[in-house]
C-alpha cells in the first residue's frame, strides 16, 4: 500500500501505519460500490480509504518526482499448454507432474510444516501428498462452528476419518457465537476492509491454534474451484459452450428434462443471470445483490463507473474460461489471498497455497471443458487423476455454515443495533428503510442467502472501528 503526494511517498504492508501517518480517515465509496455490488475486494489499486492506494498483483512501480508507472511483470497466460489433442493418459501424467512438483516447492522450509484440512478435496489431496513427503508425522488442522460438531458429514468429521486413515494428527478449534462477538473489531482491524463470511473467524481461530503448535508454515487449499470452474454456477457456462452450435435450439438444449431434473428451474434460470452479472453471485449461484437496500443517488454516482469489471478480458477465451478469468482476477482469488495472508501473519505463520502455483494453475486454466466439468461431475479431471489420494468421486457439497440462522438468533442483537444506529442513517450509501423492512421479515424466517447483511454489518462495523483508530 502507498500514498503518494506533493510531499511524500508513504509505503507500508498495511495500511493502518499510512493513516497513523497521515492523522486522517476517509473512506473511498466507490470501493464500498465495488464491494457491495460485485463483490471486488482491493482489486486494481483502489482501497477503502481515500488516497491510500494498493499495487496490483504481479505489478512493480515505477515512481519519481513526476510521474507514476506500472510494470506487469506475470499475467495468466491463456493459452500456455495448450494441447487439445493430447489423451487422458498424458494429460493426467502432466496434472499429477505438475501438482507434485509444486508441493514440494511448498515443502521448503527450515520449519515443520502443518496443513490446513477442510476434508473436502483440495486439501485432502494437499495432506495425502504432503505426509507421504515428510518425515515427520503431519499435524491438520480443522476448524467447525459450534451447532455442526456432531454432524455425520462436517467438516471436522470428515477431517478425524481422514486423518485417523492417513495416521495424521488433527487439531480442532469450535467456533462460537460469542467468539465471533469478541473479535469481530479485531478482524476488521487485522484485515482493513468488510468481511462476507462468519467463516474467517474459523480461519482466525484456526491460526490461533496454530501458533499455540509452534507451526511456522501452513499449506492452504485455496484455488482448486478457479482452475477448474469448480462453483456451481460454472455449470451454465459449460452448458452455453457445450450448445454454441444450436443457436436456435439452445433455450430447449439448456432446458432439457436431464437438467431440469437434476438443477431444479430455479437454479437453471439464477445461472444465467449469473452468466450477464458475475460478482452479483454466491458460489452456489444465489443472488445476493438487493438494489433496493443502496441509497438512489450513491447508485448514480457510483455504477455508471463501477459496475461492470475494468477488466481486459482475452477475446479466446470461452464461457467457461471466462467466468474463471473473472473469479481468479477480481473476485475470489483475491478476497481469499487477502483474507488468509492477513488473519495467517497476525499470529506470526505463513501461509502458502500450492494450487495457485503458476504452472500448474495455467495448466488446469487452459484444459478443454470435458475435462473440467463432466456428466454434471466438477473437476472431474482432479477426481480421475487423485482417486488415490483418498478423494471420493461425488457430487460437491456445498460447504454450509450457521450465519443465515444466526443472523435471526444469536446475532440478532449485533445486527439491530447496527441497523438502529445514528451511523446507518448518516451514510450515503445505504436505504435504512428499505433494509430494515428486510431484516424484519428475515428474522421470522430466514430466506435467500445472508451474503448482503454480512456484507451490511460489516461495512458498518468496519468504518466504526477506522473512524476511531
Amino acid at each position: 500500500y502507498y500514498l503518494n503526494n506533493n510531499n511524500y511517498l508513504v509505503v507500508s504492508s498495511e495500511i493502518k501505519p499510512i493513516i497513523k501517518f497521515i492523522k486522517s480517515t476517509s473512506f473511498n465509496e466507490y470501493a464500498f460500490s465495488d464491494f457491495l455490488l460485485k463483490g471486488y475486494m482491493d482489486h486494481g489499486e483502489n482501497t477503502f480509504f481515500n488516497n491510500v492506494k494498493s499495487l496490483p498483483p504481479a505489478n512493480y512501480k515505477i515512481i519519481t518526482r513526476y510521474s507514476e508507472k506500472n510494470k506487469c511483470y506475470w499475467n495468466l497466460d491463456n493459452e500456455r499448454f495448450m494441447r487439445s489433442n493430447s489423451s487422458l493418459k498424458v494429460i493426467k501424467e502432466k496434472l499429477s507432474s505438475f501438482f507434485n512438483n509444486s508441493i514440494k516447492e511448498h515443502l521448503i522450509s527450515d520449519t515443520e510444516i502443518g496443513v490446513c484440512l477442510s476434508g473436502g478435496n483440495d486439501s485432502s489431496s494437499i495432506a495425502s501428498k504432503t505426509n507421504s513427503l515428510l518425515d515427520y508425522k503431519l499435524k491438520t488442522f480443522t476448524y467447525e462452528f459450534e451447532n455442526q460438531i456432531n454432524q455425520k458429514d462436517g467438516e471436522l468429521n470428515n477431517a478425524k476419518k481422514f486423518c485417523k486413515k492417513n495416521k495424521m494428527d488433527n487439531f480442532s478449534v469450535i467456533i462460537t457465537s460469542k467468539y465471533i462477538k469478541d473479535n469481530f473489531d479485531k478482524l476488521l482491524l487485522n484485515l482493513e476492509s468488510p468481511i462476507t463470511s462468519i467463516r474467517l473467524f474459523g480461519i482466525k481461530k484456526l491460526y490461533e491454534e496454530v501458533k499455540k503448535q509452534n507451526i511456522k508454515v501452513m499449506l492452504e487449499g485455496y484455488g482448486g474451484d478457479e482452475m477448474l470452474g469448480g462453483y456451481d454456477y460454472n455449470y451454465m457456462p459449460w452448458l452455453l459452450d457445450q450448445n454454441k452450435k444450436f443457436k436456435k435450439n439452445i433455450i430447449f438444449n439448456i432446458f432439457s428434462k436431464k437438467n431440469i431434473k437434476h438443477f431444479g428451474i430455479n437454479k437453471l434460470i439464477n445461472y444465467i443471470n449469473s452468466v450477464t452479472s458475475l460478482g452479483n453471485f454466491t458460489s452456489d449461484g444465489s443472488p445476493y445483490v438487493y438494489f433496493d437496500f443502496f441509497n438512489k443517488d450513491f447508485l448514480k454516482r457510483t455504477i455508471n463507473k463501477r459496475y461492470s469489471f475494468s477488466l481486459k478480458i482475452p477475446k479466446s477465451l470461452n464461457l467457461l474460461k471466462t467466468s474463471q478469468f473473472i473469479e481468479t482476477k477480481c473476485i475470489h482469488v483475491p478476497r481469499a489471498l487477502k483474507y488468509v495472508d492477513r488473519l495467517s501473519m497476525s499470529c506470526g505463520v505463513e501461509s502458502r497455497v500450492p494450487l495457485l502455483d503458476h504452472e500448474l494453475f495455467e495448466f488446469c486454466f487452459n484444459l478443454e471443458n470435458k475435462y473440467k466439468i463432466k456428466n454434471f461431475t466438477q473437476r472431474w479431471i482432479w477426481k480421475k487423476t487423485f482417486s488415490n489420494l483418498g478423494i471420493k468421486n461425488k457430487k460437491k457439497k456445498t460447504i454450509t455454515d450457521p450465519q443465515k440462522n444466526w443472523f435471526g438468533s444469536v446475532l440478532r442483537e449485533n445486527i439491530e443495533d447496527e441497523l438502529n444506529s445514528r451511523l446507518i442513517k448518516e451514510l450515503p450509501y445505504f436505504n435504512h428503510k428499505n433494509i430494515k423492512v428486510f431484516y424484519e421479515n428475515y428474522k421470522k424466517k430466514p430466506f435467500g442467502n445472508s451474503f448482503a447483511l454480512m456484507q451490511i454489518l460489516s461495512t458498518l462495523k468496519f468504518i466504526r472501528v477506522f473512524e476511531k483508530y
